[in-house]
């Protein structure tokens, strides 16, 4: 190899064979030529530069830097190494002089250098050129304008001149020196090779290259031409990014408005763009889109997903409206249908056909009322869902009922039905939360009242009881526990509530009409802690019978 041998000095070893001395020698030979060639161009360097393959690669790159390109080039081939970076360098600083012809041939030959697609070089070359500095017209114009002021000045003899000098530069028009030169032609020249790169070396990235410079209409018709789903799902991804929801709508709408044969292609690439939308989660862009081809059961699942997905309490409320609306525009007949059958994805939505979501959602937006009077964080009383979030939405389920409790009985009650929830322990950790409120005690009794016609005996005496011990125990209201008292049923809740409040001979003769053996022992056990020894005779009789 060339840049085999020792570091400088080309000396052989005794034990080298005579061809690899002569193979060092010729290697010494064209490094001295290859450094005096250099040197010559005045590009200073040393055999240590040729020491190895790394040092011949950092001096192929340090020739370059200095801008001797072809001489780096030359230097490449000399040593195999590969020149296309050294080409595309040569292009980008082309580029960066506007040396537009010139730049092409340089990058092409990189391409063809690297053996691969050029679709890095196309990218770094759109790169420069969108990041050079664009000429400014009216700036060449007031630096040239500077320059003859100064010089009709210094012919006078002074640096100011006279007042007729700066009329007369000041009447001079911008067209009889530079009339050849726009800055918006500039720009378009510098555009046109972008798409040129592009087109030539990366076609797949024109579609986002458009978007970014905000020709948006060529994007969208690249994508209906080229009738390329990879290209809709581009131009798609596209809009959503740069927030242009609006024009992808208008553009599929004046499609669609239009007389043509292809309209079922249009309606294909329609549809696909709607998957790519609910892909990414922009579920009210999945909407418009949707109602472009037809509202009812999918519009509705798109519009409870945008729901699902606001961020304020008036975008929650619009699009449960427009749910609703889609609901309502299926005859009902159809909304028993499955959504599964249909093959609709409701995932997540914890509904399996259009009449639970018609009663899902008129719950909910009942629930939404009630949120915006409490003035509270509207998310906490999303109660629609299902799947991955079930234990966040039965939290807010079960929360929900809760605090409906205390202002709407019935809607609460609604929601406890549609959700299955359990009554008995949504009324207690409600009752709870009303104790802790520190809500006036006089309404609690009344409360519970209301509560009778909904639960079993035994449900009832469990929510009753545990009012009762926490009106007892944790707030030492013993008057209002007494009242609560009165409201249990079973012989059973009334002797253990008798017992809190050490009553123990009305607990015992309570015990005693129902003949409760087990009672009677608890009241013994008590009789005896507390050394009532009259009452833990009777007990005693009463067990022995």
């Amino acid at each position: 190899m060339l840049y085999g041998g020792g570091g400088g000095g080309g000396g052989a070893s005794p034990r080298q064979s005579p061809r690899a001395r002569v193979a060092q020698i010729a290697s010494f030979g064209v490094r001295l030529d290859l450094i005096h060639t250099l040197l010559s161009h005045e590009v200073p360097i040393s055999f240590s530069s040729f020491s190895s393959r790394r040092a011949i690669e950092e001096a192929v790159d340090f020739i370059a830097g200095q801008e001797h390109y072809n001489i780096a080039i030359f230097v490449s081939k000399k040593f195999a190494l590969d020149p296309s970076r050294i080409w595309e360098s040569w292009g980008l600083g082309l580029l960066n002089l506007s040396e537009y012809a010139e730049a092409r041939a340089k990058l092409e030959r990189a391409v063809r250098s690297s053996g691969e697609g050029g679709c890095g070089v196309a990218l770094r070359a759109v790169e420069v050129l969108e990041k050079g500095n664009m000429v400014s017209v009216s700036k060449i114009y007031d630096e040239a304008h500077k320059l003859t002021r100064e010089r009709d000045s210094k012919a006078k003899g002074g640096w100011f001149g006279s007042s007729s000098t700066k009329q007369g530069a000041r009447g001079a028009p911008k067209q009889a020196i530079f009339r050849n030169f726009s800055s918006s032609q500039i720009e378009s020249e510098v555009y046109n090779e972008c798409v040129y790169y592009i087109k030539r070396f990366a076609p797949a990235e024109l579609l986002g290259f458009y978007f970014k410079h905000k020709q948006y209409q060529k994007a969208c018709m690249l994508a209906l031409e080229s009738k390329s789903r990879d290209d809709v799902a581009a131009l798609t991804k596209a809009c959503v990014k740069y927030r242009m929801d609006d024009f992808l709508v208008n553009f599929f709408k004046t499609e669609l408005a239009r007389d043509s044969d292809d309209r079922e292609v249009v309606l294909d690439l329609l549809s696909h763009a709607i998957e790519v939308v609910c892909g990414i989660r922009r579920f009210s862009l999945a909407y418009y889109l949707q109602m472009l081809i037809s509202g009812g059961v999918l519009a509705a699942i798109l519009a409870l997903r945008t729901f699902k997905e606001a961020e304020a309490r008036e975008e929650s409320e619009l699009w449960l409206q427009n749910t609703m609306e889609q609901i309502l525009q299926v005859p009902g007949g159809e909304q028993n249908a499955n959504f599964a059958a249909l093959g609709v994805d409701c995932e997540g939505l914890g509904v399996s056909n259009l009449l639970e979501m018609r009663s899902i959602v008129g719950l909910q937006i009942d629930v939404m009322k009630h949120a915006e009077k409490q003035g509270s964080d509207f998310k906490s009383w999303d109660i629609v869902g299902g799947g991955s979030e079930d234990d966040m939405i039965a939290f807010h389920r079960r929360r929900a009922a809760e605090l409906l409790l205390l202002k709407d009985g019935s809607l609460a009650f609604r929601v406890i039905q549609e959700f299955r929830l359990p009554a008995a322990e949504v009324y207690v950790d409600a009752i709870r939360q009303y104790c802790k409120a520190k809500r006036p005690h006089g309404q609690l009794i009344p409360l519970v009242k209301d509560l009778k016609g909904t639960l079993g005996d035994l449900e009832w005496d469990h929510v009753v009881g545990n009012a009762f011990f926490f009106l007892l125990n944790e707030l030492s209201d013993r008057a209002r526990a007494k009242q609560m008292m009165k409201l249990l049923v079973s012989d059973h809740s009334k002797v253990l509530a008798l017992l809190a409040l050490g009553k123990l001979d009305r607990a015992f003769e309570v015990a005693k009409s129902c003949a409760d053996d087990v009672d009677v022992e608890l009241i013994l056990k008590h009789a005896r802690s507390k050394g009532n020894k009259g009452l833990s005779k009777k007990c005693e009789e009463f067990l022995r019978r």
